[in-house]
């Protein structure tokens, strides 16, 4: 199975896409997100939850982030 390997955001951002990620608050909660990447709305850069409604995650909620593998799959 693949690993997840956290990034503190004060010491890297990911690069602007859109891929799965796990983000972390700065009180442990965790939050999936499917975009990273500059938000018209806001203004600035900013992690989009994933969901029925779009939700912006500001950069100054976020402690730290990791990409989600892929799901390996193992033959039978």
């Amino acid at each position: 199975m693949a690993e997840f390997t956290w990034h503190k955001m004060t010491e890297e951002e990911p690069p602007e896409s859109v891929k799965d990620y796990v983000v972390m608050g700065h009180n442990g909660g965790l939050i999936i997100a499917n975009v990273y990447g500059y938000s018209r709305f806001a203004g600035c850069k900013e992690f989009i939850r994933c969901g029925s409604e779009n939700t912006y995650i500001p950069l100054d909620e976020v402690y730290a982030w990791a990409e989600i593998p892929p799901l390996e799959e193992h033959e039978r």
